[in-house]
């Protein structure tokens, strides 16, 4: 679409984000007042006993409603950048520009958009087909692969949001869609060229692309037999191997069994909106604390000793500034856009790691886990937190290891 290659999800938020750029800003606004008020209404109506992580997420997805006018009244230049340290291009228009308002939209199109994908048998067919492949090396079903290549296209948001369908539909069991939104739930190809680019390595692009999702795919593949994604409670599996035909057909029985089109267009329209309900408010204010955090708190300093044992053993192989390499890492946990601009001036051994484990440690504040916690996915924060740890100790000693051998 005018010049430019993408999917349709893609172009349909560039041309919405082009044509008419106030809409995104106040779409995400009316999400996050609806969505925000609506569990508290719902608390008043039905009188039960309320989980902490439920009521934390209310009071997360309330005071999110103040914070996000604000935003959009800065945008439209009611407020200026002056007006204090929140309106600093940094902290809220940086997370409402940049993450918010983009991952709340992409939510609500793509449920639209999935059911051209997810109604009409290709997960299927695709589980079955390379159930043969994906079952050894990553101990997922066939579909994985589909979900690992949405990611690279569409994003983690997308992924994530299509998981959670294909679980209740009984393609992935409870442990298999937690593997892939902490493992595949990747971001898109689009904004890796953003890392590469701030991070100094377009000119590595090819090479920087193809190692990122090896380490990506093999850390997944050692996260996905260890605690606590082993530990997820899961059914037993007794799956044959088809061939392509047998797969074929399982295809061709899952759409001829499909509802009509536009029945399914609906539904998924209106679960899309009721998900953008619940998800928006709560990322809205994860994301701004994430930012709130690496800005103005030393909480990620703190965090990066616990990468220091791996850093260190990096230096000792010969990897330079690991101090500076275990801070970026940190911060990596609360959003992946920052840590490649702490080592923009690093040597490229440095920034190529960094690069790479933005990407490959998948899990953090400012995108999938709020998006996560918004499903029906069985994910705890604990397992989240552990993960995202294992991860980035094993992406550190993957990366670290390809930079010294190859920079």
């Amino acid at each position: 679409m005018n010049g430019v290659r993408g999917v349709l999800l893609q172009h349909a938020l560039d041309a919405l984000q082009r044509y008419v750029p106030l809409a995104g800003p106040i779409f995400t606004v009316l999400v996050v007042v609806v969505g925000g008020i609506a569990p508290w209404v719902r608390r008043f109506r039905v009188k039960r006993a309320w989980s902490t992580v439920d009521t934390v997420m209310d009071v997360l997805r309330l005071v999110a409603i103040p914070v996000i006018i604000a935003a959009l009244l800065q945008r439209i230049g009611v407020v200026g950048s002056a007006s204090g340290w929140l309106f600093d291009p940094a902290v809220l228009p940086f997370a409402f520009d940049r993450v918010i308002v983009p991952v709340a939209l992409i939510v609500f199109l793509s449920s639209v958009l999935l059911t051209f994908v997810t109604g009409y048998g290709l997960p299927e067919f695709l589980s079955a087909l390379l159930r043969p492949v994906m079952r050894p090396f990553l101990r997922l079903p066939g579909a994985a692969a589909f979900s690992a290549v949405t990611s690279l296209v569409g994003g983690y948001a997308v992924t994530i949001f299509m998981t959670d369908r294909l679980q209740q539909k009984g393609v992935y069991t409870q442990r298999e869609g937690a593997v892939v939104v902490t493992g595949l739930a990747t971001l898109s190809v689009a904004f890796m060229i953003v890392i590469a680019r701030t991070a100094g390595l377009v000119d590595l692009w090819g090479f920087y692309l193809l190692s990122t999702l090896a380490v990506t795919y093999l850390v997944t593949a050692i996260t996905a037999r260890i605690p606590p994604l082993r530990t997820v409670r899961d059914k037993a599996t007794t799956e044959s191997e088809p061939g392509p035909r047998e797969a074929w057909q399982e295809g061709l029985s899952v759409a001829g069994a499909a509802p009509g089109f536009l029945r399914q267009l609906s539904t998924n329209t209106r679960q899309g909106f009721v998900k953008t309900l619940t998800l928006a408010p709560a990322m809205a204010s994860v994301v701004l604390i994430a930012v709130l955090l690496v800005r103005f708190t030393p909480v990620f300093d703190l965090m990066a000793w616990i990468l220091r044992p791996v850093v260190a053993l990096l230096a000792l192989l010969g990897m330079p500034d690991h101090v500076l390499m275990g801070k970026a890492a940190a911060v990596a946990f609360a959003e992946v856009f920052v840590p490649n601009l702490l080592v923009v001036d690093a040597p490229i051994a440095v920034r190529y790691v960094i690069g790479v484990i933005s990407v490959s440690g998948v899990v953090f504040l400012a995108g999938p886990v709020p998006c996560i916690l918004s499903t029906s996915l069985r994910v705890r924060v604990v397992d989240l937190l552990i993960v995202w740890l294992e991860r980035m100790v094993l992406s550190l000693l993957f990366a670290g290891g390809i930079a010294l051998v190859v920079f």
